[in-house]
């Protein structure tokens, strides 16, 4: 099971979040999903080239090396005992790029059937921004989460989409319209006091000559899919969510950089379960 060459955004209707389903009756013609399936592929450089724009300045994307590594990441290339399914899409309206987004599913043994997708980069150019977009950029990582399982030989796998996101805060005007965004949609926020943390993404030389790496405080978002209404999650599904995404950024970053994040995330409780927020909530 994989994502076609190009497909029409209609097909992936079935995956849309809750909240994101009235765009499928939508006037949808002419806009297709593809996946950039390596460095080669033709619209490879544009798709870094915005990514760039939009998220390098903020030390939100990590390095076209790096990116161009997770991109030979599919179910029948095992990393360790990890399997990675890493997705670089882009949605056009005939030759016209309206939208981009990354994303990499995630399976260990130590997960049992569950499944997490690492959701790194979704954006809509600005012309599209409010035509419903978004919602088929959130809709796609779904089926790459099903693929993986499928070739995991999973039954009845349990997904969850994780989005690290900064919190609230009403003068950043983007961020609360991206956050709204996804609470409508179905999504939830991990407990803000957490204490989650995205790896500090500059060069080793850079983190070397600073001082070392400084993780960036973050939130985790999610979609735990078919139980979207749900007010907590189950601890042992944040450590399981958190250790995947650990484990996927652990394969490009030094184990030095990646240290001070593993000592908090095996300190994570496993019984019990975590309090769910709205996303868009001060």
């Amino acid at each position: 099971m994989s994502l076609p060459e190009a497909s029409e955004l209609r097909h992936l209707s079935d995956y849309l979040a809750p909240g994101d389903r009235p765009i499928s009756g939508g006037d949808w013609d002419g806009f297709t999903c593809s996946p950039i399936i390596s460095a080669t592929h033709p619209h490879f450089d544009e798709v870094y080239a915005v990514l760039w724009e939009e998220f390098g300045h903020k030390n939100e994307l990590e390095s076209r090396a790096t990116l161009e590594h997770r991109l030979g990441w599919t179910p029948a290339a095992p990393v360790g005992k990890n399997l990675f399914y890493y997705q670089m899409m882009e949605i056009r309206r005939g030759e016209e790029l309206v939208a981009v987004r990354d994303h990499t599913a995630i399976w260990h043994p130590t997960q049992g059937n569950h499944v997490v997708v690492h959701l790194s980069h979704a954006l809509v150019l600005p012309p599209w921004r409010g035509s419903g977009i978004a919602g088929w950029l959130r809709a796609v990582p779904v089926l790459t989460a099903r693929a993986l399982a499928s070739a995991a030989g999973l039954v009845e796998p349990r997904l969850t989409l994780c989005a690290e996101m900064e919190a609230w805060d009403a003068a950043q005007v983007d961020r609360v319209v991206r956050l709204k965004s996804y609470q409508k949609a179905g999504y939830s926020m991990v407990d803000p006091e957490l204490g989650y943390a995205q790896p500090d993404f500059r060069t080793s030389d850079v983190l070397d000559s600073s001082g070392g790496a400084v993780p960036l405080p973050l939130c985790l978002v999610v979609r735990r899919v078919g139980h979207e209404g749900e007010t907590s999650m189950p601890w042992l599904e944040v450590q399981h969510s958190v250790h995947a995404l650990y484990r996927m950024y652990a394969v490009t970053m030094r184990a030095r950089d990646m240290a001070v994040l593993w000592e908090w995330a095996e300190r994570l409780p496993t019984a019990g379960a975590c309090a769910l927020v709205p996303p868009a909530q001060p």
